[in-house]
């Protein structure tokens, strides 16, 4: 079992692996990059984060564009009936800053939240409340999709395992393990608690 600790990309986190001596990190897209500009350097995926678009099953709407989910989260779409919906008001909701769906989510958009949208404890929260609601919106891992809500298509990509893992659905983030990477971390390493352990690889 290898410890690992799932981060976004404002953040690196370090553990010592005190077996082999080893220094991990792992973190979400870009880390490829990293990885490829120091040849000291060894990147490996080991799982795929998501954040899929839900929706009240009698909703109308069944696909969005990148576009049209920005300005929802933003702000700027605030009626269902300008994406193709119900003439009524658009609940948005979000988990908590910081997760990992919300920052694999903003860096979908390429934008914060907006302050307006209603924060949600946990997926689950998200999940009841897109089911008990039938002007929400919310976003949540794929293992917490089906139950009587409906997941939108994005860009008129189904959102499945499949095109998760082949990066076809644009709100997906690749995680990563990097050994050696001491450079990168410095002395902040010592103020990160240590992780811990889960099964890889994995979706969310």
């Amino acid at each position: 079992m290898l410890m690992v600790i799932l981060i976004s990309l404002s953040a690196l986190g370090c553990i010592d692996e005190t077996s082999e001596k080893a220094e991990l990190l792992i973190a979400e897209k870009g880390m490829r990059a990293i990885a490829n500009s120091n040849p000291e350097l060894v990147a490996a995926t080991v799982g795929e984060n998501s954040a899929v678009v839900i929706v009240h099953q009698s909703n109308p709407v069944t696909d969005l564009t990148m576009e049209q989910l920005k300005d929802i989260y933003t702000g700027k779409i605030t009626n269902w009936k300008d994406v193709g919906g119900t003439d009524s008001a658009i609940m948005v909701l979000t988990c908590e800053k910081g997760s990992e769906e919300r920052n694999c989510f903003e860096q979908a958009i390429e934008s914060e939240i907006s302050e307006h949208a209603v924060t949600c404890e946990s997926a689950v929260w998200i999940q009841k409340t897109v089911f008990e609601n039938d002007q929400a919106i919310g976003f949540v891992p794929l293992r917490y999709t089906g139950f009587g809500i409906k997941s939108l298509r994005i860009d008129g990509v189904e959102p499945t395992i499949d095109s998760i893992i082949d990066g076809e659905y644009p709100i997906s983030c690749t995680s990563w393990i990097v050994k050696s990477v001491k450079e990168i971390c410095g002395d902040v390493a010592a103020d990160i608690e240590k992780p811990n352990a889960v099964n890889t690889p994995f979706i969310t």
